[in-house]
């Protein structure tokens, strides 16, 4: 039997992916909403022979009943977010089928930004004070305890959307405001209320 890598919605340099699946010997094993903005170019499924299986990927508890199908008849070797939006439920599925990856508590530390300076800081690794938001009342005391230049985001969102350096309280105010008022939903996900405020470190920027 021909193993199988399971690629939870390859979107954009998630691609990639099938591509190097393929490369290793395994046949990609796509899930995907298949509908909207969640749909694998049947092109790319074609050209690197992916299965396809059709599933709300945002629905983890979905998502992880579909793999335990899957993975009866079909020799399942590792599980891949193919957009960071699912790392948490590629770590929810790996764990389940007892293939490696993340812990789902990993996966959501990796995905959530505030959980993320959470670990970091209790692992005593050096970073900006920071602290959760979740209304407009709530940007007023996080500013005093932080002073300004600070840096708004929200937390779970993905490519610096809204990523925004502000210099006063009325800037603060304006790009929580932008944040959530977006009602473009990207692969089906709103951004929500919740945003991190963080200190600004001056200092040349590098990207991975």
């Amino acid at each position: 039997m021909r193993s199988h890598v399971l690629i939870i919605e390859p979107y954009t340099s998630g691609l990639e992916l099938l591509a190097a699946a393929t490369r290793l010997g395994h046949r990609p094993l796509v899930l995907s909403h298949n509908a909207a903005d969640r749909v694998v170019p049947p092109a790319e499924l074609d050209r690197w022979g992916a299965e396809l299986a059709v599933v709300d990927t945002n629905d983890p508890a979905a998502v992880l009943a579909c793999a335990r199908r899957l993975a009866e008849q079909r020799d399942l070797v590792a599980v891949l977010p193919g957009f960071e939006f699912y790392v948490p439920t590629a770590a929810l599925v790996a764990t389940e089928l007892g293939l490696p990856g993340l812990t789902p508590e990993v996966g959501e530390r990796v995905r959530d930004k505030f959980r993320m300076r959470q670990a970091l800081a209790a692992a005593g690794i050096a970073g900006p004070a920071f602290r959760p938001v979740a209304g407009l009342a709530e940007l007023a005391p996080a500013a005093e305890q932080l002073g300004f230049p600070l840096v708004i985001k929200p937390t779970r969102s993905c490519g610096s959307i809204h990523v925004t350096l502000v210099h006063s309280l009325a800037e603060l105010c304006s790009a929580y405001e932008a944040i959530t008022a977006d009602a473009s939903p990207v692969l089906g996900t709103s951004l929500g209320p919740e945003a991190l405020v963080e200190e600004y470190i001056a200092g040349p920027e590098f990207t991975v």
